[in-house]
C-alpha cells in the first residue's frame, strides 16, 4: 500500500483513536463471550461472507489489476 496514490491511508494522529476504539469493541466482545452459555461459538462467526462486499471487492480488483 505504500505505492498507493492515496497512502498514507490511515495517518499517525488517528492511531490512538482507532486503537481506543478497537480497545472498546474487544471489551464489549469480551463481555458478550462471558455471557453467552456456548461461550465464543455463540458470538463469534468463523467466517463472515457479505455478498454485496464481496461483488464490489472482486469489481475493484477487476479494475485495479487489469493485466
Amino acid at each position: 500500500m505504500s505505492i498507493d496514490p492515496l497512502a498514507p491511508i490511515l495517518a499517525y494522529k488517528h492511531y490512538p483513536a482507532l486503537e481506543r476504539r478497537l480497545h472498546n469493541v474487544m471489551v464489549y466482545i469480551d463481555e458478550c463471550i462471558q455471557k453467552s452459555p456456548s461461550g465464543p461459538t455463540g458470538v463469534v462467526m468463523p467466517e463472515y461472507h457479505n455478498d454485496v462486499c464481496v461483488f464490489f471487492l472482486n469489481f475493484w480488483k477487476n479494475i485495479c489489476f487489469q493485466t
